[in-house]
């Protein structure tokens, strides 16, 4: 094992010293003490329930767009609590990865009301409220009602109803990306049930849950109506350890689990006496997996659902999966290490307990947080192999040294953590992150003021900053561009707004959308920036007009919805900005711009009738509906001169022709930042991230014949040349 090297510079410390915005979001008022309940990232909205005041019980759901003034009351009148579900099932990072909790471009919600049933609801498209009417009942039968949600899929709701005498569960499965609320409806019997099913989650299509029937506890999923029983032992004889005992999944290319291995079972010649041992096992979700294959570990006849992946006894946590590796976490006598089977290699990372790390998988790999037998907190990373795990150790706030630590984010390719550390009797905190692509030393991105007491488990990336909560109640955004605002007109003259200009950022780009007027009894007006990886894109904007149409409209579009609008359509006079680089032209004219407009599922192209190239905006007058995407675009071919910027030849690029691969190499002292590469209309189709002055090579893999521009930045300078790529 290696150690990194870093040089730590001790400062006089000042809340300066590490420059950022921070801006409290909202916090408690009142006598008594409030606190966040559940914190949901959907784009650019922050959907939060606050207890405003535990003494009196006062609490909300909110949205907000990044600021305290911005703060919209979903449920106004009313004292709800909304639980937006993160991770499911013991907040186990493994197993549904990491995430805010969304099915398809919906958001649930667990709603709690006093003297009232618990419902499931989904927010409209606007983000304006909890619609009631698509609350996930239906006849809302009496009993207990245990609803669950499951990550990607949709919404699982349990209610135990009673029927015939007796006592059974009934479950619901509410599919994501419907347009009719479609649910499926399971009765399973009471007899088999004698406990609420746990660890509901969906895999190829289907659900799987964690029931224990008669103290068998095992893998069941839900198909054609059906409940069948994935997992199994063939008991010979009574025991007190039946079923496999499943938790700890991994959802992979088959379903990973922390199990028993090892049964009485119905093995020729007869029942073999086995110790239960714990191990790592798989399942490919039917119940006769295995069973035509003959090397199966231990013995077993194949037929139990599963197999176990290795002999790893005692194996308690599963953290990842790499190539055909899984790392997990075993406890010992004293503490406990981590290891990859099948092979069982220790990979030479420690741990105080169960409870003293945090890990994440990264790509290929895997990066634990840990505090170790003498209290230092390091974090490592993995491949999977001994020789191929590293570790740092986390830099000091003066000359203190953290006592504790929270759980792993990533954002724009980073990893980000909070650590608390005790200065003269009180804590104070530091957002640190780690770069894996460059291997640099722990950096510290941002010291909190004296006061801040930090949830260090409870913060949550936005708009390429974070959100966090604090424990007595508060709610603060770090760094957070303000890629949204609400505009109000003015109700005395709705062709004269009480504010009219929304300043908008994106990527530290500053965008501006000026509404000039609205012909319609709007009352407020949401505008956004937002990307063509946001999950509105992903699961809204469908079917461009043309194919070529995604190569030349910019990364970033705009979002316009009119909220609380008494008519559908409003007449918009509008003047929006843009930025050349979102093209990658070097000169554009008013008949290069268009704006391809998509609402009510359709789409329309039209013309600006203002262009003002010096100030890069457009302006239009245009009929929108209540929610409407706007994209613009560029209609010529890039124009740009080759090796524009490059006369000097500070970098070379060779072969050109290429096919495979290119190389670049730097001359002189320039050292490059990150390389990106657009076909000649304008694509983004590959970007690397690369901080070196070493000559590298780039893979052109994937790339069709033709020309395409590169472009190179560095620490001084941007360059450009074509290259042809001849496949």
């Amino acid at each position: 094992m290696k150690t990194y090297v870093f040089i730590i510079i001790l400062i006089v410390f000042s809340y300066s010293c590490v420059y950022g915005q921070l801006k409290i979001l909202d916090e408690p008022s009142g006598s008594g003490s409030g606190f966040v309940q559940s914190v949901a990232i959907y784009d650019n909205d922050i959907l939060y329930t606050f207890i405003d005041n535990s003494t009196t019980g006062t609490s909300g759901i909110y949205l907000s767009i990044g600021d305290k003034q911005t703060r919209v009351d979903l449920t106004p009148g009313t004292n709800k609590i909304a639980l937006f579900q993160e991770t499911i099932s013991n907040a186990n990072y493994a197993l549904y990865k990491e995430g805010n909790f969304s099915a398809g471009k919906d958001i649930y919600a667990k709603i709690f009301q006093t003297g009232q049933d618990t419902y499931v609801a989904k927010l409209n498209d606007l983000r304006t409220l909890l619609i009631p009417e698509n609350r996930f009942t239906k006849e809302k039968p009496g009993g207990n009602k245990n609803i669950q949600l499951v990550a990607n899929d949709g919404v699982i709701s349990i209610d135990t109803i009673f029927e015939g005498g007796k006592n059974k569960l009934l479950l619901r499965h509410f599919i994501a990306n419907s347009t009719t609320s479609e649910s499926r409806e399971y009765k399973l019997d009471a007899e088999l049930f004698n406990s609420k099913p746990t660890n509901f989650f969906s895999w190829d299509g289907k659900v799987f849950f964690v029931a224990n029937y008669l103290g068998e506890k095992d893998i069941y999923k839900v198909d054609a109506l059906t409940n069948i029983r994935v997992t199994q032992n063939k008991v010979s004889k009574p025991t007190a350890f039946k079923g496999v005992s499943p938790n700890n999944f991994l959802l992979d290319d088959r379903i990973y689990f922390t199990g028993r291995d090892g049964f009485y079972t119905n093995v020729v010649p007869g029942p073999v006496d086995r110790n239960y041992p714990t191990a790592i096992c798989y399942s490919n979700g039917d119940i006769d997996f295995g069973s035509t294959e003959t090397a199966i570990y231990n013995g077993d006849d194949g037929s139990l659902g599963y197999k176990a992946y290795s002999n790893t006894e005692f194996s308690s946590q599963i953290l990842g999966k790499i190539d055909s590796q899984i790392l997990y976490y075993k406890t010992g006598s004293f503490g406990g290490s981590f290891h990859s089977a099948p092979a069982d290699e220790n990979l030479g990372i420690t741990t105080q307990s169960s409870s003293s790390f945090k890990f994440i998988q990264f790509e290929n790999e895997v990066f634990i947080l840990s505090k170790t037998s003498n209290g230092t907190i390091r974090l490592y990373k993995t491949n999977g192999q001994a020789s191929g795990t590293d570790y740092a150790d986390l830099p000091p706030f003066i000359t203190a040294f953290a006592n504790n630590f929270g759980t792993i984010k990533i954002n724009n390719d980073k990893l980000y953590f909070l650590a608390r550390y005790s200065m003269s009797g009180a804590s104070r905190y530091q957002l640190l992150s780690y770069d894996p692509k460059v291997n640099l030393p722990i950096t510290i991105e941002f010291s909190f003021p004296e006061g801040i007491d930090l949830n260090l488990n409870n913060f949550y990336t936005y708009n390429s900053g974070f959100v966090f909560t604090t424990n007595d109640g508060k709610l603060y955004t770090l760094n957070a561009e303000k890629r949204a605002e609400i505009i109000t007109p003015n109700n005395a003259n709705r062709n004269s707004l009480s504010s009219t200009i929304a300043s908008l950022e994106y990527n530290g780009n500053p965008y501006t959308a000026e509404i000039k007027s609205i012909n319609s009894s709007v009352n407020k007006v949401k505008i956004q920036v937002l990307d063509t990886i946001s999950s509105i894109y992903k699961n809204e904007i469908v079917n461009l007009p043309n194919s070529i149409d995604k190569q030349r409209i910019a990364n970033v579009f705009y979002n316009i919805n009119s909220i609380e609008a008494s008519t559908s359509i409003n007449e918009y006079d509008v003047e929006l900005s843009y930025h050349k680089n979102d093209f990658q032209n070097t000169s554009i004219s008013a008949s290069d711009i268009s704006v391809l407009i998509f609402q009510n599922n359709a789409w329309q192209e039209v013309t600006p009738h203002a262009f003002d190239n010096v100030n890069q905006t457009i302006r239009l007058n245009i009929n929108l509906e209540k929610k409407a995407y706007l994209f613009i675009k560029h209609n010529s071919v890039l124009s740009i001169e080759d090796e524009k910027n490059n006369k000097t030849k500070k970098i070379k690029i060779f072969p050109n022709p290429a096919s495979k691969e290119i190389k670049i190499y730097p001359k002189n002292i320039e050292t490059i930042d990150n390389v990106e590469i657009y076909t000649i209309t304008g694509q983004l189709v590959l970007k690397k991230k690369v901080i070196k002055n070493l000559e590298f090579s780039l893979n052109l893999n994937g790339l069709n014949s033709g020309i395409y521009l590169v472009k190179i930045k560095t620490n001084t300078s941007v360059f450009f040349q074509k290259i042809i790529v001849d496949n």
